[in-house]
């Protein structure tokens, strides 16, 4: 099909540009005939579709990846050309998704990324906004301790359900990395829409405005948004690897007892990678931004 002949897997780790432009592409026409052909559940649709898109060759590096670990022992350096892998994919995701919510008219945004707002909402333990109204900005919690054990217990569930959608599916991890990056997207998108409508009602809205919208948009979720993802993917590789040694081998070989200990060592990797996102979270974004 036209989508997985864009980039090959097998140079999906290699060519960083074209991994992150096959992102965009999935993402955007994703979007697009999600607008168009599926209105009404569009916020869904596009997830759906842009997962299709890429599955493919999320399948293929975890198969790579479980290749690797039968003649590796060193866990961070095998699988951290697939973790860039995985990074990049998202990376685009976000851009097409936030580029998008800033290009698309009002009237639309109900209906393409209603699924998105009411998330959104619920991370920040508000009400689903009501019919008409801008959804809440994300990260505007009150900071504390308290806070910060609810983000991370949060996100651990996500890092739990990444796996064993990736142990079940081999690529089911791939949904929630992509709605991840399509909530994050309409939160940078709503934030840069806000700024300018701000700027723009005030007359001050400039080149150097625009830019200091976009910036501040994707500094303040992507600061914390990267780290967080990041430890989705580990957690995402962890169950993919596994899962497919299973496959090939009994639940008794030596390779399957080998990738258990590693898959075993990126889910620890992956909730210390949890912590970090969520102390910067709730304590670097917002002095920050």
């Amino acid at each position: 099909m036209v989508l997985e002949s864009i980039i090959r897997p097998g140079d999906a780790e290699k060519k960083n540009i074209s991994i992150l432009m096959m992102g965009v592409a999935c993402a955007v026409i994703a979007i697009v005939l999600s607008t168009i052909l599926f209105s009404p559940f569009a916020s869904l649709m596009m997830v759906f579709l842009t997962v299709m898109g890429c599955a493919h060759l999320v399948f293929a590096l975890i198969v790579a990846e479980e290749h690797r670990e039968e003649v590796s022992t060193h866990v961070w350096k095998t699988h951290s050309r697939a973790i860039k892998a995985y990074l990049l994919l998202f990376v685009g995701f976000v851009l097409a998704f936030s580029i998008c919510y800033v290009l698309l008219p009002e009237g639309d945004l109900g209906n393409s990324f209603a699924a998105q707002h009411k998330a959104i909402n619920m991370i920040n333990g508000r009400c689903l906004p009501v019919e008409g109204e801008r959804p809440c900005a994300l990260g505007d919690a009150v900071s504390g301790a308290a806070i910060l054990s609810k983000i991370i217990f949060n996100n651990v569930i996500v890092m739990i359900v990444a796996f064993f959608l990736s142990f079940a599916y081999g690529f089911g991890a791939l949904i929630v990395i992509t709605f991840n990056a399509s909530v994050i997207g309409a939160a940078i998108g709503d934030f840069i829409r806000t700024r300018l409508a701000l700027g723009s009602g005030i007359g001050l809205i400039s080149i150097s405005g625009y830019m200091s919208a976009i910036s501040s948009g994707y500094g303040r979720y992507l600061l914390h948004g990267i780290p967080e993802i990041t430890a989705y993917i580990i957690s995402a590789i962890a169950g993919g690897i596994l899962s497919h040694a299973i496959c090939r081998f009994s639940i008794r070989h030596a390779i399957t007892r080998m990738i258990m200990k590693h898959s075993a060592i990126m889910f620890g990797m992956a909730f210390l990678v949890v912590l970090v996102s969520g102390i910067i979270e709730v304590f670097v974004t917002p002095w920050i931004f």
